[in-house]
């Protein structure tokens, strides 16, 4: 299955995070973030494998099933995952946390209404306007989370250098 760029680079993020943090300051707080990104690995994967499964989907039934057991229970995970998680105590990482618990906040209300529309669809056309409604936050989401993983990425880099 193939993967979204954003979600390869986090996953790259998560290796460089334990291999680059081990002599700068920001030790613990990389350490712990690292930890964060490993519980959310999974989650993260399957969510973006439902990502991909929608793709080939043609049914309106199968599509909201995808969306309502498959996507939005993974995206609700991830959003609490990062809102349960201490907000780090670098000012850099604390910064960058922050902006990826709003954005898995907007990703996981955005899913949520989505499959309420699909729901309560009445015609092709409903599905349809609810759909594209929603492909475009989840394009923002995309672009989102490219940018943090950009961030993230390099923060740690300044962190492998000191």
């Amino acid at each position: 299955m193939s993967m979204h760029p954003w979600a390869i680079r986090t996953l790259l993020a998560l290796n460089l995070a334990f291999i680059g943090a081990c002599g700068g300051p920001d030790f613990d707080a990389v350490r712990a973030y690292k930890s964060f990104l490993e519980e959310a690995k999974p989650s993260l994967t399957k969510m973006n494998g439902v990502r991909m499964e929608l793709f080939n989907v043609g049914e309106p039934q199968e599509i909201f099933t995808k969306f309502r057991d498959g996507l939005l229970p993974e995206v609700k995970r991830l959003a609490k995952l990062a809102s349960d998680q201490p907000t780090p105590e670098t000012a850099r990482l604390a910064e960058i946390h922050t902006t990826l618990k709003k954005v898995l906040a907007d990703y996981a209300e955005a899913t949520t209404k989505l499959v309420e529309r699909l729901e309560a669809a009445r015609d092709d056309r409903d599905r349809e306007a609810a759909l594209v409604s929603w492909g475009e936050l989840d394009q923002k989401f995309g672009a989102d989370m490219s940018k943090l993983v950009e961030e993230l990425t390099a923060y740690l880099d300044t962190q492998m250098k000191k």
